[in-house]
């Protein structure tokens, strides 16, 4: 290939531009089925540097069912403002089994999306969950401190 074609395309394309992570600082439940509720301290904002720019957004949860509730289904979702972007329902492959401890059931929850928001304006992401059914006793889900929200701007 000459060399001119190489030299053509743009060598900062696909560079690591910001990095922002948030950690939750407690633990915290929610036995809501209609409305999603947000993951306290999971909320990022950022301001691309460029309208094209992509924006990878990537979790990893503990979440746990508490005492008396027999796996009910949760919801997770990525949201830019009101917008949900990605959600899942149900215990994916990406959620593995951490054991039991006083009845409750332990498990970690992974997700990444990368999103296009077109704007070089202040832009907030956030978690949200909620129980999409449940199973027997009080659907209540659980998320685990230190879970974390992690965001990185790419160049386009």
């Amino acid at each position: 290939m000459p060399i001119s074609k190489i030299l053509s395309g743009s060598l900062d394309s696909g560079k690591v531009l910001q990095v922002s992570q948030a950690v939750t600082s407690g633990s915290q439940t929610s036995s809501s089925q209609t409305s999603l509720v947000d993951v306290t301290g999971a909320t990022l904002t950022v301001t691309p540097t460029s309208a094209s720019n992509k924006i990878l957004l990537m979790f990893d949860l503990g979440a746990y069912t508490n005492n008396g509730s027999t796996f009910p289904i949760p919801y997770y979702a990525i949201v830019r403002g009101s917008t949900v972007l990605h959600a899942k329902s149900g215990w994916y492959l990406d959620a593995r089994s951490a054991g039991t401890v006083f009845g409750q059931q332990l498990f970690r929850i992974g997700m990444s999306y990368l999103d296009s928001p077109s704007t070089t304006s202040a832009t907030t992401y956030k978690l949200q969950y909620k129980s999409a059914s449940g199973g027997s006793g009080h659907p209540t889900l659980g998320i685990e401190e230190g879970s974390t929200f992690t965001l990185m701007e790419i160049s386009a």
